[in-house]
């Protein structure tokens, strides 16, 4: 019901705030509608405290609602950058949210110096309590390929020491180390704790209150750090943190909540003094397989917002106003704010001459793993091709079935029916489609011509484009209304190579944007009897052991996998996350491979 509710505020927010679209901001003294939505908090889950360049930081995204305790249903992308001291942005990520969860990875490449950094994590929602409301996470990258270690080394004392700076643990005697989880609502257990170099280890992860433990978690494990061992934030301590925090009332800024996707403002233009800014349309699409395509009406200050979904895969859209007077709009998409880190202060990471040799050996294992990157990939997790928005019922033309023909005016002349090339009333050629001698058909109104994903205004380019580096065509000669605007028929061409020349006009605008990362699965090293003769000559240097960034644990136990490498140490498993039900769970065991 709350969840229900929270929905219909923000929908409402969402549709008052329309109105005053031109900003990222909704410009509104009243703040009881936004107050009633709740505040949400971001925790990140990562691998690592301290990393080489040449290595991977991963991470999971968690975000809870405070008013509910659960999994929040507000924000539908989160924000995810890495900082430096000087306020250097190494990288910012957009992260899709599926039921308040989502991942992210980053390979830390030798351009980035070393450093104290810190991982932040937001929504655009929580901007609005200020980045003292962001997780922080703090990290330090050590870059041992140049002699710049600045960072690392001032304001030491005769000691080495620095302020703020954890202490060392240099690799010594072993002893097995567990942390509970919250509550002993979940435990994870190691069926061994000492294992030898490319041997299995068996780690079951089992709810002790049925139900009430089920929840969205993630694991990782990874060498201990015998350099630096900086406590990270863990979901416990984030959600008394959460729950704690009593500020309620919204900043001044009222900045809105992404709850349908990734929110996008924009705003047209013009010169010509007698043409209006309000209720034009502005054409949005997006290239791909599974394209995206708008119809969105700006308002009477020429303004326009929209939304687009988690995951969309290609980070090009253009826009072009609809209509005859196209030529005459300039269309700009407005940058979202930035947040300001100004205020951050970094824990310290110092240098020490006994810490030569172990990074000289881990150093070396980066470089190993990096050259046989190609025998241990990770995957792309690819969703499944949608339904065209025109449905099903088209005509679809593979041209390799038929004869080739060197242009498309040819092609649909020898082939295709129900369509021709004609005259608009200025003369310049047109397309049209119908049934060419039933004037019930032809009524007038041009198709909506798509080629890979973009809509065309102008159909020259295509009547004389090489039909031979056109893959499809797909025709439905039914009506179509979009914007206020009719249509007769279809026409969706998909060339060979996504050929987006056609598209170009002065009228169309081309933009760049961040688009979320795609889910993984990560690489998961496996020994068997029958792969451990071909996998024997394939050094295994690995420190990451496994990174799973989602485990849904809806039965009483699950059996998680994975196998050492060949280098000894102490290995710790940590698992962060929540219960369905909104209670953090963050447990902590060790191993030793001999």
């Amino acid at each position: 019901m709350d969840m229900l509710k929270n929905r219909i505020i923000i929908g409402v927010a969402f549709l008052f705030c329309c109105s005053n679209y031109g900003q990222y901001e909704a410009h509104s003294d009243d703040t009881s509608m936004y107050s009633q939505i709740g505040k949400e908090g971001v925790f990140i889950h990562y691998n690592a405290s301290l990393l080489f360049v040449g290595e991977y930081l991963y991470y999971s995204v968690y975000c809870q609602n405070k008013k509910t305790g659960k999994a929040s249903d507000i924000s539908k992308i989160a924000y995810v950058e890495l900082i430096g001291e000087e306020g250097t942005v190494i990288f910012r990520q957009k992260i899709g949210l599926e039921n308040g969860s989502g991942q992210g990875d980053f390979f830390i490449p030798v351009s980035v110096p070393s450093g104290n950094y810190k991982l932040i994590g937001y929504t655009q929602w929580m901007m609005n309590w200020g980045e003292a409301s962001f997780f922080q996470g703090d990290l330090s990258i050590l870059n041992p390929y140049t002699n710049v270690q600045k960072p690392f080394l001032a304001d030491q004392d005769a000691s080495g020491a620095t302020e703020n700076t954890p202490s060392i643990h240099l690799e010594g005697g072993w002893k097995s180390k567990s942390e509970p989880s919250n509550n002993g609502k979940i435990e994870l257990d190691l069926v061994r704790e000492t294992l030898s170099k490319r041997e299995k280890v068996t780690m079951v992860l089992r709810s002790t209150d049925d139900e009430a433990s089920f929840g969205r978690f993630s694991i990782s494990v990874r060498r201990y750090d015998s350099l630096y061992h900086l406590e990270r934030e863990n979901s416990i301590r984030f959600k008394e943190e959460l729950d704690r925090d009593s500020q309620e009332v919204l900043s001044p800024k009222n900045i809105l909540p992404e709850m349908r996707g990734d929110l996008f403002f924009g705003t047209i233009s013009t010169d010509k003094p007698l043409l209006s800014l309000a209720d034009q349309k502005v054409l949005f699409s997006m290239a791909g397989e599974e394209y995206d395509l708008k119809v969105l009406t700006t308002n009477e200050k020429g303004d326009f917002s929209f939304s687009l979904n988690n995951q969309y895969t290609s980070d090009t859209a253009v826009f072009q106003v609809l209509g005859h007077e196209r030529e005459n709009y300039a269309i700009t998409l407005k940058e979202k704010l930035s947040p300001d880190y100004g205020h951050f202060t970094f824990k310290k990471f110092a240098l020490h001459p006994e810490m030569e040799k172990v990074i000289l050996e881990r150093s070396i294992h980066n470089q190993v793993e990096n050259a046989y990157f190609s025998a241990k990939p990770d995957t792309v997790k690819t969703a499944e091709k949608g339904i065209p928005f025109y449905g099903t019922n088209a005509t679809v033309y593979h041209l390799d079935d038929y004869t080739r023909f060197p242009t498309f005016k040819e092609t649909i002349v020898e082939i295709v029916s129900n369509i021709w090339v004609t005259k608009d009333k200025s003369g310049k050629p047109t397309l049209r489609m119908g049934a060419k001698n039933s004037s019930s058909y032809d009524i007038g109104y041009p198709p909506l011509v798509i080629v890979d994903g973009h809509v065309l205004q102008d159909f020259e380019k295509l009547i004389e484009y090489d039909a031979r580096n056109i893959k499809t065509l797909s025709i439905t000669k039914d009506l179509y209304m979009i914007g206020g605007r009719i249509f007769q028929g279809i026409l969706d061409v998909e060339t060979f190579e996504n050929d987006d020349r056609m598209v170009h006009a002065p009228y169309v605008q081309e933009v760049t944007l961040l688009k979320p990362l795609p889910n993984k699965n990560y690489f998961k090293q496996v020994y068997t009897s029958e792969n451990r003769p071909g996998l024997k000559k394939i050094p295994d240097y690995r420190h990451q052991l496994l990174w799973l960034p989602k485990i849904e644990l809806e039965t009483a136990t699950e059996t998680v996998e994975l196998f050492t490498s060949d280098v000894p140490g102490t290995y710790e498993v940590t698992l962060e996350g929540f219960t369905f039900l909104g209670e953090p769970v963050s447990i902590k065991k060790q191993f030793r491979v001999k």
